[in-house]
């Protein structure tokens, strides 16, 4: 190996996810001149693995703005799942169909839900969805704790642990009250819904495949020029690129081995030290509803279910779509089941779901698994703060005239919308630092 190839890209962009597509296609609308460097086949990252359309139940919703930027549209009402209905804190399904819970059904006082209404309210002013990082002076109480100290224990059990699991696998003794505040602030009264149909395919066909390279990056490094090489490896050899600029887009430990040399001690602690949740899905095609369900899924083509710990230990939801012209059911499992044996949840979970969804018969024979094992970034107590400091740090590095930028779901928050989130800032700075460096116009 021998040279630096240009390769005729300005910007590199590592990284085929969501936040990487998301900051290709805003710079090659900008005229810039990119290269998205994916090591799989195909793009759209965790969303593209598996069997099935997405398997690991990604939701999306009428606010989740910055996907729905990338996608084009998020489609139709009858690309989706809609989640309505919530299980009861007895077992028995209740039919719901907006996030504000029916409190009295739901047992818990009906004065603490106005109450969280207006802590909401008082501490709106902090809560930026665009920029998480300015809810840093709340980062400093558990979910679990919140929940107890202004809402009570069957408020947490009932609706607020599960509204959370239902979305990423979470443990409510851990993660940040911020993580709950800044999604319900965004999500409420619009109910994120699984799409029935492989978003990754529609990931895919965003970027022109001109402007996609098949590259495993091996490490990226500053070049005395001011500008970054990135070495990568292929099926024919290794091969080194030079761009202006890299967008890094890929999860925090990989991102910390890859770019080393680029950050800052302070930057490669963080990063190594982050850690994820595996994210789990166990589906089986359905033979027989229960017929608290049949009409549901009739009308609305699928239904989704949130499920209270106190109810099942290891099934956070479930979703009932139609997968061509069979019903399917997934269940997105819970923090710590993805270490489970396979073959022991297939012979455990049909028992444990028909217990409380009585009626309900699976081809268990015909069920999939499928395990990411960084599938959900963690948002601990303190992940706030940290990101506030990183992102000084970075601010910085730029005004000193680093290039790197990196960009993912941990910037923002746990989803789909997060990674584009990220993906679309990571783009907005490289643009903004694009033009404060531009030569002027004589």
């Amino acid at each position: 190996m021998s040279g630096v190839a240009t390769g005729g890209a300005e910007v590199l962009v590592v990284g085929g996810g969501v936040a990487g597509i998301a900051a290709t296609q805003a710079l090659l609308r900008a005229g810039v001149r990119v290269s998205l460097l994916e090591t799989e086949a195909r793009l759209g990252g965790r969303v593209a693995a598996g069997h099935g359309a997405d398997p690991l139940g990604w939701q999306c919703g009428a606010r989740d703005t910055a996907l729905s930027q990338v996608l084009g549209s998020l489609g139709s009402d009858q690309d989706w799942v809609k989640p309505v209905l919530r299980l009861a804190r007895g077992g028995g399904l209740m039919a719901l169909q907006s996030d504000r819970p029916e409190l009295r059904q739901l047992g818990f006082d009906a004065w603490r839900f106005p109450r969280f209404e207006r802590l909401l309210a008082h501490y709106r002013p902090l809560l930026d969805v665009e920029h998480p990082e300015t809810a840093a002076v709340l980062d400093d109480r558990s979910l679990e704790d919140f929940a107890r100290l202004y809402l009570g224990r069957r408020a947490l059990a009932a609706w607020i642990e599960p509204w959370l699991a239902a979305r990423a696998p979470v443990d409510e003794r851990e993660v940040s009250r911020v993580g709950f505040l800044l999604q319900w602030q965004r999500r409420a009264g619009a109910d994120p819904a699984v799409s029935t149909r492989a978003l990754s395919s529609r990931l895919s066909a965003a970027i022109p495949a001109a402007s996609v390279r098949a590259l495993r990056v091996a490490h990226i490094k500053n070049r005395p020029n001011g500008a970054l090489e990135v070495t990568g490896v292929r099926a024919d050899g290794a091969i080194r690129l030079e761009a202006r600029a890299v967008v890094l887009a890929v999860p925090p430990r990989i991102a910390c081995r890859v770019a080393e040399p680029c950050l800052t001690p302070s930057e490669r602690a963080a990063l190594a030290r982050w850690t994820s949740h595996a994210g789990a899905l166990w589906s089986a095609p359905v033979d027989e509803l229960p017929a608290s369900l049949r009409g549901l899924a009739t009308r609305s083509g699928g239904v989704r279910v949130w499920v209270p710990r106190a109810v099942s230990g290891w099934v956070a939801s479930v979703t009932l779509r139609r997968v061509e012209r069979e019903l399917w059911l997934g269940a997105l499992l819970r923090r710590g089941a993805a270490d489970a044996d396979p073959e022991q949840l297939a012979r455990v979970l049909p028992g444990e779901l028909s217990r409380w969804l009585p009626g309900l018969r699976l081809r268990v024979a015909e069920s999939l698994w499928h395990a990411e094992p960084e599938a959900f970034p963690h948002f601990a107590v303190g992940t706030y703060r940290c990101i506030a400091r990183l992102r000084r740090v970075a601010a910085s590095e730029r005004a000193r005239g680093r290039r790197l930028y990196l960009a993912g779901d941990y910037w923002i928050e746990s989803s789909l919308e997060g990674a584009a989130r990220s993906g679309l800032r990571a783009a907005e700075e490289v643009l903004a630092d694009r033009a404060s460096t531009a030569p002027a116009s004589p």
